[in-house]
Formats: C-alpha cells, structure tokens, sequence
C-alpha cells in the first residue's frame, strides 16, 4: 500500500473552488438555505427535485444510528404539509444549544489543514447542497489497498486511535468531525473511509462492497501503515467491523471500544422494530399513513416513506432532539445509492441485502483477547442498553459504561463524558 497525497491536494485544490467555506454561517440565515433533519434508520432513496411546490421532498434515512442534514436551496417553497418533520420542534442553531449542554467547539481551519477532495460518487448523491456548513477536516491523503484508494487523515501525535464510522454502511467519517478534535491533544487520531464511501474510491458495481470487504480493507490498512495495534472505535456498523479485526486480525488491534453498536444481523432487525414501535406510539397519524402505504405494496426505501419515518428521528437517536443539529455534513459524505443495495429494499420493516451476510457474533464475543469497551446511550430508544448488555453476558471481561445523557450518538452529545471514558481505557492498556 501506499499513500498518494498528489491526488489528495489536487482533490482538495478543486473542492476550494466549489465546496462550501470555512467561514459560512452554520446556521440558517434569513432568506438562506433551510435545514431539515432527518435519521430513523436503515433506508435510501434518491431525492429528485420537487414537481411542484407543495411536492414532498424525497429523503435518505441511512441506518444504524443515521441522521442527515438536508440542506434545501430557499429559493424553492413549501407547505407545511411537505415537512417531514412538522409533528417536532424545529432543529436549533448551534448557537441556541439546551442549557447545560457543552460540544466541542468548531474551530476555523488551521494554517496548513485542507478540505478533503470531492467523493468519487458524489454526483448521485442529490440530497445535499453546496450549502452545507464547512467542515474542518484534519490533512489527509489516500492509500492503496486491495486495489482501490482509501481516504484517510490523521492530526495530533501519540498512541494512534482509528475511528470506524457508522450512519449505516454508506456514511463517512466526517460524523466525527468536530467531536473528536481533543483526542488529537495527546493521541495520534486517524479517520478513515471505507470503499465507496467518503471521500474513498468508489466502484462502478456497487454489489462490490461487502462487510468481508470493509473488513479485509481495514485489516491491510493497519498492517501496511505500520503503527502497531491501534485503539479501534468502532461506532455503529463500525463496531461490526471492530469486532470481526479483534477476532480474525487480533495483531491489529490494541483495545477495542463499541459505541451504540451491534452483534449480529438479529440485533439489527431489532433496532427497526424498536424505531417502528416508537414511532407507531409516539407519532400514531404518521404510523397510520406508513401502514397505508405499506398496504399498497411501497417499500420502505421509497421517497414518500421515508419523509414519513423521518418523524422519529430526532426523538429515537437523542437525549435532547435539538442536539441532532450538532451533527455534520457536506456533500459526498453518504453514498446514497449504497443504502439500499447493501441493506435491502425494505429494511425498515426486514432486513435484507449484504446485512445478511454479516456473522453473528455473539458466540466468538469471548474469544476477543483484546480488551473491550461497550459505551450505550441510556437513551438510545433503537439498539437500547438492554440490548447493549448482551455483550457483556457474551464476554464477562467487557467494561460496560451507559452515557446518562445521550441516545445513539454519545460523541455528539457527552463529548467530554467519552474522552475521559477512552483515556482512562486506554491508559489501562
């Protein structure tokens, strides 16, 4: 493998011509693009623009633990009756955050640092503008591997920490971003892109990506970059591949950390049986018109469900549902037309697809010899802590540690709680 940082300053150079910049507000501003939230989990469609005003937007829920920032030009109306997410309150400006909450700040870009290059298949993703708030991305560059170049950045210097991302099987790392800015105080933080997502090459036949894949990928990426077993956290369907590297590739991986993850294809079925629930319970006149669609033969990957589920997210994945508007984005960072190749048409109701051929691995949980960390999400109304606690039932030596305010995404949400969980880990081991 090697790294090839000619195409990512060339990548870069071309995305400062059109990306969106540093200095753009991140928040809405009056007659400025308007932001829609959305996550319930495990779904795609391709957004097309609207027929007509009162149309309803097409919209992407990626699973596990997805939310996406639509970003809609303002140019173009709407009803109140086209927003998916009329039943909740209005997401917040990062400058009106719930009292007592304390992100990472986002900080300007420093002297040196560059945006990413553009994602190969960002031309079929639709569902986000130009628009989108900045990103400040740590220096990156790709690497070969397997035959195809992974994007990966790194920043700070010390023991490394490898982050595997989640949002479902089609999301980058830039979920990370900006909350995993302190680690690089004193440790040598790697973010990385798995193939066909981000800003990694993409193939042309999508089928091409699989969980084995992803995994033999990542297990060439450690060796070839040779730093040693590295902390793995693996968050989400990052937690799936952290556990098949400690198993089958245990020279790699120093410790291992789950944040909000899963064990098995079983676990993940469950985690849409628990959004529906909530769903049918807390938002009932929304659940009424998924049954009416779905009584009409509509998969659950169609535009017109999904601005339906979308309802739930905010209140499924958050302690406090305006903190899902702490989370970021830019264009490229999901491979929309992934989802539902990979998770199965209607995954909201059954999963299907490559998700099917993941293993379960419940009964090898104890045969991991690294140490290992499961952080859950007290309130995580989807893959919630009783479900979390099954890994420790698996693999007794497991450190279990809920995080008292969040839901699915505690980096986001108890930033400073899962630094001081992480160091104390590592420091350990």
């Amino acid at each position: 493998m090697t790294t090839d940082t000619t195409a990512g300053k060339t990548a870069a150079a071309e995305r400062d011509g059109a990306g969106p910049r540093s200095g753009q507000p991140l928040c809405p501003q009056p007659g400025g693009p308007t932001m829609l939230l959305v996550l319930p989990l495990l779904a795609v469609a391709a957004p097309t623009a609207p027929p007509a005003p009162a149309a309803l937007i097409p919209i992407l829920l990626l699973g596990p633990f997805l939310l996406l920032r639509h970003v809609v030009p303002a140019p173009v109306p709407r009803s109140g009756a086209g927003d998916p997410l009329r039943h909740g309150p209005p997401p917040v400006c990062r400058s009106a955050r719930p009292p007592g909450h304390r992100p990472p700040r986002l900080r300007p870009a420093r002297r040196g640092s560059r945006s990413a290059p553009r994602h190969p298949t960002e031309e079929r993703s639709r569902t986000m503008s130009l628009d989108a708030p900045a990103v400040r991305h740590p220096d990156g560059g790709y690497h070969h591997v397997n035959g195809h170049r992974l994007w990966v950045e790194s920043e700070g210097q010390g023991d490394p920490v490898l982050l595997l991302a989640g949002l479902g099987p089609a999301g980058s790392h830039v979920v990370f971003h900006p909350h995993f800015d302190a680690l690089a105080s004193d440790h040598r933080v790697l973010y990385v892109d798995l193939h066909g997502r981000g800003r990694s090459d993409a193939p042309d036949d999508l089928t091409e990506v699989t969980f084995a894949r992803d995994v033999a990928d990542i297990a060439a990426l450690l060796t070839t970059l040779d730093l040693g077993p590295v902390h793995l956290y693996g968050f989400s369907y990052g937690g799936l591949i952290g556990q098949a590297l400690a198993l089958d590739h245990p020279e790699t991986v120093r410790t291992l950390t789950l944040a909000n993850s899963l064990h098995s294809p079983e676990m993940w079925q469950l985690n849409h049986e628990n959004i529906n629930r909530e769903l049918a319970l807390q938002f009932p006149e929304v659940w009424e018109r998924i049954t009416a669609l779905r009584e009409r033969g509509v998969p659950s990957t169609d535009p017109r469900m999904q601005a339906e589920f979308a309802a739930a997210a905010r209140l499924v994945r958050f302690h406090h549902p305006d903190h899902a508007a702490l989370l970021a984005t830019e264009p490229g960072a999901r491979n929309l037309a992934l989802y539902p190749l990979f998770c199965g048409a209607d995954v909201d109701f059954t999963v299907g697809g490559e998700i099917l051929h993941i293993p379960d691995f419940r009964p090898r949980l104890a045969e991991i010899e690294a140490p290992l960390m499961v952080l859950a999400g007290r309130y995580d109304r989807a893959l919630y802590p009783a479900l979390q606690r099954e890994f420790v039932h698996r693999a007794p030596r497991t450190r279990f540690e809920i995080l008292e305010r969040s839901g699915s995404f505690g980096h986001v949400e108890e930033p400073e709680t899962v630094h001081a969980l992480l160091r104390a880990f590592w420091k350990e081991h």
